[in-house]
């Protein structure tokens, strides 16, 4: 396809020829490149090249975009406080000065950037289609994340476009995935009849398990809301439909089986159930991993997320018209819940002295 070819960055090209290590499935996209006009071809190399970012927030580099990330040492600011939500943020004031600056990245190929605010210009004299791979994988992949490191807060690509031997492209992710519980008025009113009748019952001493794993239910669907299928947190929502089990059952994916046979769950749910802590320690939540996903293994991953996402509220909804209904009969503890204390006391020795504690670790 002339007019349209996906840029693999060189990380990946490198991974296939077995020269680096690999990345983790927080790796970014590859971006494709698509010329809005004439198809770019081999004829056209050498050529210059001109890219162009707009990095957010855009405060981080001194542009005013209504609301603040970063403070102007030394000057006064006011913070604004939601007694609805409890969220502080930054008011207005303490805008930094814009950045301005020109420097050199030391790439494969020589490349010239630019800063002028959050918009980063980039020009290098591509000879291939590997020398334009390579740079808008360097700037695509390393430069966002190592922004973070030195900003201090996430850095991420709002927009990325360029030329191409004269020519306007986009350099775009290629794909990208969502999806919406449907549902009716009768079953949103259904839901809240639900809610509020369970609401009193889970009070009580022993629905604390279960409370607790829906509140990790409810930050695994907060950081992938329907309609949102953004990759970067696959493995914290994986780790937290986990953790939804695993306090109400225990560790022990044989515990999850017998518990799910005697609430009623049919053999694939609950084999579906039992996949989540499989796959909980294959992704790089629990371990480090560096392996990268392709696309069609994020396409994949994607879905098998939502089904399990979609197993862990079949099973919660389950459990809490149960106790509703007075039937529920919380599963026994797998082990005595002591750690609240030993964490506490861990915080509270290393606010007072760190170095004493890092000593103490060291010995153990």
């Amino acid at each position: 396809m002339a007019d349209r070819f996906v840029l693999y960055l060189s990380w990946t090209r490198r991974v296939l020829q077995g020269e680096v290590d690999s990345m983790s499935i927080y790796s970014r996209l590859g971006r494709l490149v698509k010329p809005k006009g004439d198809p770019i071809t081999s004829a056209d190399y050498p050529c210059d090249v001109e890219l162009h970012m707009v990095l957010s927030p855009a405060d981080a580099f001194g542009v005013d975009c209504g609301t603040r990330s970063t403070a102007q040492l030394g000057q006064p600011i006011g913070m604004l406080f939601n007694a609805n939500d409890g969220s502080v943020r930054m008011g207005e004031g303490g805008l930094i000065d814009q950045i301005s600056l020109q420097s050199c990245l030391a790439a494969s190929v020589p490349i010239s950037v630019v800063f002028n605010g959050n918009r980063m210009d980039a020009t290098l004299t591509a000879h291939t289609r590997s020398d334009l791979t390579e740079t808008v994988g360097v700037l695509n992949e390393y430069v966002p994340p190592l922004l973070t490191l030195y900003f201090g807060v996430p850095i991420k690509v709002e927009k990325f476009h360029g030329r191409v031997s004269g020519k306007p492209v986009n350099i775009e992710i290629p794909f990208g995935e969502g999806g919406v519980h449907a549902s009716t008025r009768c079953s949103q009113e259904a839901g809240i009849r639900a809610a509020v009748d369970a609401a009193g019952v889970l009070t009580q001493p022993e629905m604390q398990r279960l409370m607790a794993a829906l509140y990790y239910y409810q930050q695994a669907v907060s950081l992938d809301p329907p309609g949102c299928g953004d990759p970067r947190y696959f493995a914290e929502v994986t780790l937290n439909l986990y953790k939804a089990l695993e306090v109400l059952f225990g560790e022990s994916r044989q515990a999850w089986r017998m518990q799910g046979k005697l609430h009623g769950l049919n053999p694939q749910s609950i084999e579906r159930l039992c996949s989540i802590s499989v796959l909980r320690n294959q992704l790089d939540v629990a371990h480090v991993a560096l392996q990268p996903l392709s696309l069609d293994e994020r396409n994949l991953l994607y879905f098998t997320m939502h089904s399990m996402e979609g197993e862990v509220r079949k099973l919660l909804k389950k459990l809490v018209g149960d106790a509703a209904a007075g039937v529920y009969k919380p599963a026994p503890p797998a082990r005595p819940s002591g750690g609240r204390e030993k964490i506490l006391k861990t915080l509270q020795e290393l606010k007072e002295s760190p170095e004493n504690h890092r000593a103490e670790s060291d010995r153990r």
